[in-house]
């Protein structure tokens, strides 16, 4: 398992609901995180490439306002890189 600076180790439940993006290096997916109690709906981005997600897994980190959505927590699956982030209203115009 890859270790990211700063990161610790949880353990948590999900469940995926929908894919929502898919192009050749990232799958998106809304979906659910247990908490032992309940279901909280989170967006979970796949990112195959381990440069790739350290960078964002940093560049997340660093984006710290009210407005812009935040990174939960990250884990590793099958060699790939989860990023499990806030969900957040789409846009309307």
């Amino acid at each position: 398992m890859t270790q990211y600076p700063d990161e610790k180790s949880v353990e948590v439940s999900f469940v995926l609901d929908e894919l929502v993006f898919i192009n050749d290096r990232t799958l998106v997916f809304n979906a659910r995180i247990y908490n032992g109690n309940e279901y909280h709906p989170v967006v979970v981005k796949s990112v195959a490439d381990k440069a790739i997600a350290a960078q964002e897994i940093n560049n997340w980190k660093n984006l710290d306002h009210p407005n812009i959505i935040k990174l939960y927590f990250s884990c590793e699956f099958q060699q790939t890189t989860l990023l499990f982030m806030e969900r957040g209203d789409p846009l309307t115009w």
